[in-house]
């Protein structure tokens, strides 16, 4: 299976008619799954629309952090699972013909995050890694916030 995969720092999701716009953006350029950073919503959902699917996990607090995915209605049914890790990684294993791939969204902490705070991501990040399948395509789709 062939699959067009974007990634975007959509900056926040608390804004009106943002999940439409980039709902809009994934048809108008055939994508099949974006991954999303910064979404910045509260816990984490499965929202079924008649044209995707939004996965998301965010933090515990409203307005920080937060990862997700839309995803194209026609690939819905090939999800094998999804996890989410915490409010900076999440993962998606997708059945493929020849084999299953797993994305993992991560969004880095920032330059200015205290080390317990990178060491704990990495952590999970290396966690997450070591449970997917070694015959699994492996993509991770970043926002690497350099500052």
């Amino acid at each position: 299976m062939r699959m067009k995969v974007e990634s975007w720092n959509v900056r926040t999701m608390l804004q009106v008619g943002k999940m439409a716009e980039i709902a809009d953006k994934l048809l108008k350029y055939d994508l099949d799954i974006t991954t999303l950073q910064e979404i910045k919503w509260k816990g984490y959902r499965r929202i079924r629309k008649p044209r995707f699917t939004l996965l998301y996990s965010g933090a515990e607090k409203q307005g920080e952090q937060g990862v997700g995915f839309i995803i194209k209605r026609s690939l819905e049914n090939s999800i094998i699972d999804f996890e989410p890790i915490n409010s900076r990684t999440w993962k998606v294993r997708i059945k493929g013909k020849f084999y299953n791939t797993t994305i993992v969204n991560i969004y880095v902490p920032t330059e200015s995050a205290n080390e317990e705070q990178k060491e704990q991501f990495y952590e999970d990040l290396n966690r997450c890694c070591d449970q997917i399948p070694k015959h699994h395509a492996l993509l991770i789709l970043e926002d690497l916030n350099q500052k």
